[in-house]
Parts: structure tokens; sequence; C-alpha cells
């Protein structure tokens, strides 16, 4: 039995907030079902809990662009409707309807900069590996909390910010172990790292192989 997911409304508040319908409902489909898999919940508990759903779903809507007033009304409308509701199979469909009404009220030029972040954060991770930032001073500058973009983070790119940092540090390894005649512990020092023997450790984990073996078995194949 799956534990309860409770980091999905979140996740679905990102969704929506993203536009990404397919997903959205994905994930709604998934917090339902696991929701009937807890043992003997009863069924007023299932609803509190699509109840916070609903207001993470919310959340997510205004930081993409739809107007706080008319999300408010929609909320406390489909929140007393669901007090209502006596079975579990219209409480699913009122809660996939939920999510279409959300989605259809985002708009693309109003979504919050957490894509933007991101993909501004990817980019910069090439160009300060000498000096590696933190994830809270990319928090910092911009704007948002380090909490915030911890958890958005792997949802957008599919990995932690550390496992990017460290994608990033290795490719750019690999590309200047390939492109250059420059020592180990030159590029060591260039992807931030002052220690060669660190350096050849982490790039043997992710490889396979050391540093100094790459770079012949490229010169061997190339």
């Amino acid at each position: 039995m799956d534990r309860y997911p409770w980091e999905l409304p979140e996740r679905l508040g990102l969704r929506i907030e993203l536009g990404e319908r397919t997903q959205a409902h994905r994930d709604m489909r998934r917090l339902l079902r696991l929701m009937t898999e807890q043992g003997p919940t009863r069924f007023e508990v299932r609803k509190y809990r699509c109840a916070v759903a609903l207001s993470r779903c919310c959340n997510g809507a205004r930081r993409g662009g739809a107007a706080s007033d008319s999300l408010l009304e929609l909320f406390w409308k489909r929140f007393e409707e669901l007090t209502q509701l006596r079975s579990w199979k219209t409480v699913q469909r009122h809660m996939h309807r939920f999510v279409d009404e959300l989605l259809d009220r985002v708009r693309p030029e109003g979504r919050s900069k957490i894509e933007g972040i991101v993909a501004w954060i990817r980019e910069d991770l090439e160009h300060t590996l000498d000096s590696p930032k933190t994830l809270t001073e990319y928090a910092d500058e911009a704007g948002v909390s380090r909490v915030y973009l911890s958890r958005f983070f792997p949802m957008i790119v599919g990995r932690t910010f550390r496992e990017e940092q460290q994608r990033v540090r290795i490719e750019m390894a690999c590309k200047l172990l390939r492109q250059t005649a420059l020592k180990v512990g030159v590029i060591a020092r260039r992807l931030g790292m002052r220690d060669p023997s660190q350096f050849i450790a982490v790039f043997r984990r992710a490889t396979g192989l050391t540093p100094a073996a790459y770079r012949r078995r490229h010169l061997e194949t190339g």
C-alpha cells in the first residue's frame, strides 16, 4: 500500500500554475486513488483531504495569473458543494471538474516566474562552476523562499538542485577533458573543486572512469 502522499496537493498546485492539464488530472487521479487505499478511512476524512487539495489547487491558479476574487468565490462554491456530496464517484467527478475550471482561468502571461527562475538557474550553473552558488543564494536573488524553490525545482527539472549542479559539473568536465589539454587539477579548480583527488573521485563515481582514463579513451577513439 502506498504511503499517503501529502506532497501531491502541492504538486497539483504547481501543475495548475504551469497549465499542465494532462499532468494535473493524472496527479489528481493518483491522489484520489490513494485516498481509497489507506484502509478504512471515513468518507468525511476523505472529503476533508479533498478540501485541502482544493485549496492547494486554488493557490496554484492564483500564482498562475487567475484573478484572486473570482478564485475565492469559486473555491467557496465548490467547497460547499463538496460537503453535500454523498458518494465517492461524485466527489471524484467534482474534483476533476474543479481542476478544469482552474486551468481555464490560468493565464500563461500571468503565471508565476517559477519556470523562468528554474531556467535561469540552470543556465547560470554553467557559468558559475568555478564559484558555485547555493540554492539559498539563488532563492535570495530570485526573491523566493528556499523551501519553495527546493520543492518545485525537481518537479520541473526531474532532478534535485544538487543533482543538477553535479550533472552540469560532470558534463563540463567531460567537455574540458575532450577539448583541452588542461591538467586535471586545473579542471578541478575551474569546476569549483579545490581538491583534485575529490574531483577524481566524483568524476569516477559519475562516469566509471578517472579523468585521465576518460581523456585517453576519447583520444584513442577520436
